[in-house]
């Protein structure tokens, strides 16, 4: 699945996959998402982040940093980061990447 580029998902270098708060994208396990990131160049390597409903609302930790499988990072070029989730579990993924300087 494809997600496209639009101008509100950059600011000052940085591509955020969708804003704080949501609404993250949905991630089944399995899945691999591409994202169109916009920057013209490869981005340093993203940060990725995981939660259980697409506000990342719920719980005492609702939105946490990405381990393992769960979210692998399978694409990295000049229009798109490709990132795969190697699990059986469902989240909903959030995450930004740097321009190199």
């Amino acid at each position: 699945m494809t997600v496209e580029f639009s101008p509100e998902m950059l600011t000052d270098g940085v591509y955020y996959s969708a804003p704080y708060g949501g609404p993250y994208q949905f991630f089944p396990g399995g899945r691999t998402l591409h994202f169109k990131h916009g920057l013209a160049k490869v981005p340093l390597p993203p940060t990725f982040f995981l939660a259980f409903t697409a506000d990342g609302k719920g719980g005492d930790n609702p939105l946490a940093q990405a381990a393992g499988n769960s979210a692998e990072l399978v694409g990295l070029d000049e229009q798109e980061i490709a990132v795969k989730n190697d699990t059986c579990s469902e989240f909903y993924l959030w995450f930004y990447a740097l321009a190199p300087p």
